[in-house]
């Protein structure tokens, strides 16, 4: 028999599509680093409710500012979100027809949220060869180190809904 994700999970990125669209409206922002428009919070979901259970891979990016005589930071922080619903919402802040929703069997709290955080996971990739990553410069001259990885998520108790992470490559990532 093969065992279901109870809920969806996820995490938030910043999208350039729909920086147009009424409905985002309050959560679009000019981005410093591409100097282009981006929408706050959409939900990347890499485990949907009811799939069979099994590893999933989310692809993740940072720009990681390069400054003269400065050591560049490349531990980074995300949280991973959980969401109970059939469907799950595009966007963090979205509340899908204004209701109240049940609190997660996770967490014994008065949440009226749809999506709920989970814990926060941290990437160490400062082990990996800089050769790895590219360099991206913007219309200012800024500099940065542009960084794709891949983590790899397992289901690995359904009953507390924890999820273990694998960096693909060199890196270390751990739960907090």
């Amino acid at each position: 028999m093969c065992r279901r994700a109870p809920r969806y999970y996820g995490s938030t990125c910043s999208s350039f599509t729909n920086t147009d669209s009424p409905e985002v409206a309050g959560h679009v922002y000019l981005c410093t680093k591409s100097e282009k428009l981006k929408v706050r919070d959409k939900m990347n979901w890499y485990v949907t409710k009811g799939m069979a259970i099994k590893p999933s891979d989310a692809s993740f990016s940072r720009k990681v500012r390069i400054t003269q005589g400065e050591e560049p930071c490349f531990v980074f922080t995300s949280s991973l979100y959980a969401c109970d619903l059939d469907e799950a919402p595009e966007y963090k802040w979205q509340n899908p027809n204004g209701t109240l929703f049940p609190t997660s069997p996770l967490f014994h709290s008065l949440t009226s949220k749809a999506i709920y955080h989970v814990c926060t996971l941290t990437s160490d990739l400062s082990c990996i060869p800089r050769s790895k990553f590219s360099i991206f410069t913007n219309s200012k001259g800024e500099k940065f180190w542009h960084v794709e990885f891949i983590k790899r998520m397992t289901l690995v108790n359904e009953v507390s809904a924890i999820l273990c992470e694998q960096l693909e490559g060199e890196g270390e990532v751990r739960l907090i």
